[in-house]
């Protein structure tokens, strides 16, 4: 049975390639459909955008565009609704609605939502002086057990600091 190119673009069907075109072209051959279907394989959705609802846009677009360097895209900018260029996806703030967002109380010092169900990661070139900038910056940085840090933005969000796929090396320098 041929296997399903997992990351097709293709709209109208999966793309079915063999083992050795997808190995040529560099596809890295990801997830079984099925034990019983080894040689098949889904074609997987790709992240495009994240988004977070925040009680406070302004605030938190100050902290992610200047504390944390993403770049807002103007032209998708709204009173509401804020992108940035986090890399191979965007990242987006929107604001919860007023007569919500006047029921949440973010207390001072903020605390970490540690039970969100949902975690961004944010790669760097050097995760040590990252984390040093941030800290230095006084954004609350949790130090994991399993050795990895992560940051808390101003309304409790948990967010990983990383290193980026191409800086491994300095995740352990």
């Amino acid at each position: 049975m041929p296997k399903l190119h997992p990351f097709s673009t293709e709209t109208q069907g999966p793309e079915v390639l063999s083992k050795d075109l997808m190995i040529k072209a560099g596809i890295r051959i990801r997830t079984p459909l099925a034990v019983g279907l080894g040689a098949a394989y889904i074609k997987g959705m790709r992240l495009t955008r994240a988004m977070i609802f925040v009680k406070d846009l302004p605030r938190m677009t100050a902290f992610y565009g200047e504390t944390l360097g993403l770049r807002a895209i103007q032209e998708t900018r709204m009173d509401t609704y804020v992108e940035f260029d986090a890399g191979a996806a965007s990242f987006a703030l929107h604001a919860i609605p007023t007569h919500i967002a006047e029921q949440i109380k973010i207390v001072s010092p903020v605390q970490p939502r540690e039970n969100n169900p949902v975690k961004l990661s944010f790669g760097v070139e050097n995760i040590h002086s990252e984390r040093k900038r941030l800290e230095t910056l006084g954004v609350t940085i949790l130090e994991r057990p399993w050795g990895s840090w992560d940051g808390v933005d101003p309304e409790g969000n948990v967010f990983g600091i990383c290193p980026s796929p191409q800086n491994q090396q300095h995740a352990t320098s």
